[in-house]
């Protein structure tokens, strides 16, 4: 008890007071604001008794001080005189109760009262302010739902036991084409295809009767949503039961629109790389066949008159060689693994020098253009593959015209960002594009999704090989570039190819050495005997003394024991018991000075990317002509002419 008291008497008579009705009474006694606002400042009370009358300090400034603290305790007076209307001030002031000194004895029951009174009070506030705690908790924990609920990625659906749409979120709406609030109280079948309702109905009904998390569309299931306006995509959903009502469940659906198209994409790459590897594959044993074809084939062609009756089927099996030759080089150009010889182009150049060539390939019912723009970036490129791509793109744009059209070929700087790389296999920064445009009859979207894959075509039997556009596929994705396709049926088709820009100055192409005759000494190690006996022939004939291997254990031994000089190893690069490489190295051991020509025809990725070469190696690819060989060796052999 805080006593407000000037007299201790008093204030002594009071705690006597208390204590004789059984109360255990800690007290402290002040008479001025100063000894008050301290106290209670220090210290906390059941119960403040303060007397109306004090030379300084009266009980209506002692319930100022009281209120300021904003404290509940109970306020009692307790006056030696008091008037009626001191009393109803001092009542109208707060005070709880009042007594006169002179008859202290209701102050027990009614300090009780009071007591009794304030933890009602307390206890009532302690509950209104759990409550508000509650309220306050139950809010946070609707609004942490609601933005759960509304910021998913998925679209989210709430159904009741009936299949009824209870809510959906704003990816719902925006997923299948619904205005917001207008999902609310359909049927939940509104959102699936009309074939596939009734087997989704009963699915429901089974998860309703036993409720446990069902997650379906995954994998290589085809499980289907629709929108609004009817059309229908790939979905994945997962079911859920709602804990906090029965019979409800929450149902997560993920568009897998972008996710599939991904995945066939992952296929058609698979499938494609799986052809490339085919190819790769069979390269080196079919261009050692195409070799002794084409080779032999020279070697007759040679020998007969101009009028020999015989020539012309020499000739034919020539060329139905070099066809073949040239099937090979479009499956390695698709798969990526043919060997380029790059340098720095002006693309604006490179197509101005075939475009004569261009426009009598197509014919004069298609009007051919050319719109370069200036000045145009430079790219790092295989210009032979680049008259390839444009080529085949030509003949693909002819063939879409059989009425005449135009065709337009164009070029511009462009750029890749960061945003755009991310979706796309491409590094950012700056490129060079060519865009070759036709006015045919443009290609559906099915067709579009299959023209880069090889073999596949769209003409009649007998008028193409399927291979051309894979090729350039092959071709500009083997250049670190991209292309595209635009078309619509009725509207032309555009493909644009996107080559990486790079620095440096123009590189003009080496003038080839002129063919002559040699005298030198060639090892010549080979382990197909065919081909072997055909390039020994060639060599010889050309004036070269051939030193002939089958193996490379024989070369090795060749070049130990062979007395003469040996100027040159003309060696296949990948062979049974040892690699080309690791000849040319025990050869280089015995012999330093020995210049070394690799031959092969396995591919760029067997030879390089494999380490099976070592950077700057001469190479010869398989099948080569007697003029290829003479030249390469010449190139080698012949020291550089002084400027």
């Amino acid at each position: 008890m805080l006593l407000v008291e000037d007299s201790p008497e008093d204030a002594q008579l009071i705690v006597q007071q208390l204590e004789s009705c059984g109360w255990d009474v800690t007290w402290e006694r002040v008479d001025t604001r100063e000894a008050m606002t301290a106290t209670l400042g220090r210290s906390t009370f059941d119960l403040i008794v303060s007397d109306y009358h004090m030379p300084s300090f009266r009980a209506l400034d002692a319930m100022k001080v009281w209120k300021e603290r904003g404290l509940d305790t109970p306020f009692v007076v307790v006056t030696g005189t008091i008037g009626e209307e001191q009393a109803v001030e001092v009542l109208k002031a707060g005070a709880h109760d009042f007594f006169l000194k002179d008859r202290l004895s209701r102050l027990c029951s009614a300090v009780e009262r009071e007591l009794r009174e304030a933890e009602k009070r307390r206890t009532l506030e302690r509950t209104e302010r759990e409550r508000e705690e509650a309220l306050q908790r139950l809010a946070r924990s609707e609004r942490l739902f609601h933005d759960l609920f509304e910021s998913a990625p998925d679209a989210t659906v709430i159904v009741d036991g009936q299949g009824v749409i209870r809510a959906a979120s704003r990816q719902a709406e925006r997923l299948f084409g619904y205005d917001p609030e207008e999902l609310s109280g359909q049927p939940v079948e509104v959102l699936i295809p009309s074939a596939a309702r009734s087997g989704f109905r009963e699915l429901r009904e089974q998860f309703v009767e036993a409720p446990a998390p069902v997650f379906m569309g995954a994998g290589r299931q085809n499980l289907f949503a629709a929108r609004k306006d009817g059309a229908t995509f790939p979905v994945e959903i997962s079911l859920s039961p709602l804990t906090t009502e029965a019979d409800t469940v929450i149902a997560a659906v993920r568009d897998m629109t972008a996710r599939r198209q991904l995945e066939e994409q992952l296929r058609q790459v698979q499938k494609m790389e799986a052809v490339g590897r085919l190819a790769g594959g069979i390269a080196h044993d079919f261009n050692n066949i195409l070799g002794v074809i084409l080779g032999h084939s020279q070697i007759l062609l040679s020998g007969l008159a101009p009028n020999d009756p015989r020539r012309p089927r020499v000739d034919q099996i020539m060329s139905a060689s070099q066809r073949a030759a040239g099937l090979t080089r479009q499956l390695l150009a698709f798969s990526r693994r043919q060997v380029f010889e790059t340098r720095v182009l002006d693309l604006n150049q490179t197509i101005e020098s075939v475009i004569k060539m261009l426009g009598r390939l197509i014919g004069e019912d298609v009007v051919l253009t050319f719109r370069p723009d200036e000045p145009l970036g430079r790219v790092r490129a295989d210009p032979t593959q680049i008259e390839q791509v444009l080529m085949n793109l030509a003949v693909n744009a002819r063939d879409a015209m059989p009425q005449g059209g135009r065709v337009v070929i164009e070029t511009s700087n462009a750029a890749i960002e960061d945003d755009y790389r991310h979706g796309h296999a491409a590094a950012a920064g700056p490129y060079v594009c060519i865009a070759v445009s036709d006015t045919g009859h443009g290609m559906t979207k099915d067709v579009q999704s299959h023209i880069f894959e090889p073999f596949f075509t769209t003409k009649e039997a007998g008028k193409g090989t399927g291979l051309g556009l894979s090729t350039v596929y092959g071709i500009v994705k083997q250049s670190e570039g991209l292309i595209y396709v635009y078309s619509e049926p009725g509207h032309g088709t555009t493909f644009k190819i996107y080559l990486p820009a790079v620095e440096g100055e123009v590189e003009r192409p080496a003038e080839p050495s002129p063919s002559r005759r040699g005298s030198e000494t060639v090892l010549l190690v080979e382990d197909e005997d065919g081909l072997r006996a055909l390039i020994g022939e060639l060599l010889e004939e050309d004036g070269y003394h051939v030193l002939a291997a089958e193996n490379p254990t024989k070369a090795i031994e060749a070049a130990e024991t062979y007395e003469g000089v040996i100027h040159l190893l003309l060696t296949d690069v990948v062979m049974p018991q040892m690699s080309g490489r690791d000849v040319a190295r025990r050869v280089k051991e015995r012999r330093p000075d020995v210049r070394v020509l690799y031959m092969s025809g396995y591919t760029e990725d067997a030879i390089a990317n494999r380490g099976v070469l070592e950077a700057g190696s001469s190479l010869i690819s398989k099948p080569f002509t007697q003029e290829a060989l003479t030249r390469k060796l010449r190139e080698l052999l012949d020291p550089p002419s002084r400027p």
